[in-house]
C-alpha cells in the first residue's frame, strides 16, 4: 500500500509524522507500528520525545519516503510505503519535475492524507498559505483516480483555535464535493493536535490502513474464487485421454494444473485469514469516525 501525505507549508506534517509514530509505539487496540530502517525509528522516536516536551522538529525540506509495518497483537500484518511531500511542492508549476512526481504519486496512491491548518482556516488567509492551491490541486487530481482509495482530511492544531465557523470550513467544499462525487473515494475529516497533549494522532493513518486492508481482503477473496474456478475447469478436462495427450506433448496435465490452482487458492486464503481479524478490529476502533 502506498500512502501520500500532503499539506501546505507550516501545516505540521513533520510534527504529525513523529507524533503518530511515537504514539503507536504503545499498542492501541492491539495495533502498533515499526519502521523498516532503524535510522527512521531512531529519528522519529527522538522527535516524538522532543514534541512531548514542547520542542518541534524542522519542516520537511525534501520529498521523503518511509517503509512501515503495521503490527496487530505483535504480529506483522500489513506493510506500507509512506511518501511525505514538502509543503512548497503544492506551489510548483505543473511542468516542474517535482510537481510531475507529486501528480504521479497521487495517481498511484492507495491512500491519501491531506493536512490543513486550523489557525490558518480561522484567519481566512487561505490563498497566501497555500490552502487554496492545495484544494484546487487535489480536487482536480482525485477525479483522475480510477481505483478505490481512502482520503483523510486532517485538521491540524485544533487545540490552537477556540472555534471553527461554517464559513471557514466551507473553504474545503470544492474538495469535499469532489470526494463525494467519486465512487472510488472513502473520505473522512479528522481534527488532531500534536504537542505535550496528543489528540487523534493515530486515527488518520489507521483509517487509511483500515480501508486499505479491507480492499486487500476483498482482492484476496476474489483471487481465491478465481483460482477455484480455474481448478474446477482443469478438473473437468482431466481424463485418461487428455492425460496421455499432454504427456506425449511435453505439457503439464490438467490434473497438475488443477493442483497448482488449488495450492494458489489456499495460499491466498491463508493471507486473507491473516488480515480479516485486523480489518475487523480496525473497523471497531473507527466506529466513531465519519466516513463519506
Amino acid at each position: 500500500m502506498n500512502i501520500v501525505m500532503l499539506g501546505h507549508s507550516g501545516v505540521g506534517k513533520t510534527t504529525y509524522m513523529a507524533s503518530m509514530y511515537g504514539t503507536l509505539q504503545s499498542p492501541i487496540n492491539g495495533f502498533s507500528l515499526k519502521t523498516e530502517h532503524s535510522s527512521d525509528h531512531d529519528r522519529l522516536v527522538k522527535n516524538f520525545s522532543s514534541i512531548k516536551r514542547g520542542y518541534y522538529p524542522d519542516a520537511t525540506a525534501i520529498r521523503s519516503e518511509y517503509r512501515f509495518y503495521l503490527y496487530h497483537h505483535g504480529n506483522n500484518v500489513f506493510p506500507f510505503r509512506w511518501v511525505d511531500y514538502r509543503g512548497g511542492d503544492v506551489y510548483e508549476r505543473s511542468d516542474n519535475e517535482q510537481a510531475k512526481m507529486l501528480h504521479q504519486d497521487l495517481l498511484n496512491a492507495n491512500g491519501v492524507i491531506v493536512f490543513v491548518d486550523c489557525p490558518t482556516l480561522a484567519s481566512g488567509n487561505i490563498r497566501k498559505s497555500g490552502i487554496q492551491r492545495l484544494i484546487n490541486l487535489l480536487s482536480v487530481t482525485l477525479k483522475e483516480i480510477s481505483h478505490s482509495i481512502p482520503v483523510a482530511i486532517v485538521l491540524t492544531k485544533v487545540d490552537m483555535v477556540s472555534d471553527l465557523g461554517e464559513r471557514e470550513v466551507n473553504v474545503l467544499n470544492p474538495l469535499l464535493e469532489s470526494m463525494r462525487a467519486s465512487e472510488n473515494i472513502a473520505g473522512t475529516i479528522i481534527p488532531i493536535a500534536c504537542g505535550t497533549e496528543m489528540t487523534n494522532v493515530e486515527t488518520p493513518l489507521l483509517f487509511n490502513l483500515f480501508i486499505g486492508i479491507r480492499l486487500e481482503v476483498a482482492r484476496l477473496a476474489e483471487l481465491v474464487n478465481e483460482h477455484i474456478r480455474e481448478a474446477e475447469y482443469y478438473r473437468s478436462r482431466s481424463n485418461p485421454f487428455t492425460w496421455i495427450d499432454r504427456k506425449l506433448s511435453g505439457l503439464r496435465t490438467y490434473g497438475e494444473l488443477a493442483d497448482d490452482k488449488i495450492y494458489n487458492a489456499r495460499s491466498k486464503y491463508y493471507a486473507l485469514q491473516k488480515l480479516e481479524p485486523s480489518a475487523e478490529a480496525l473497523g471497531k476502533y473507527l466506529e466513531g469516525c465519519p466516513i463519506f
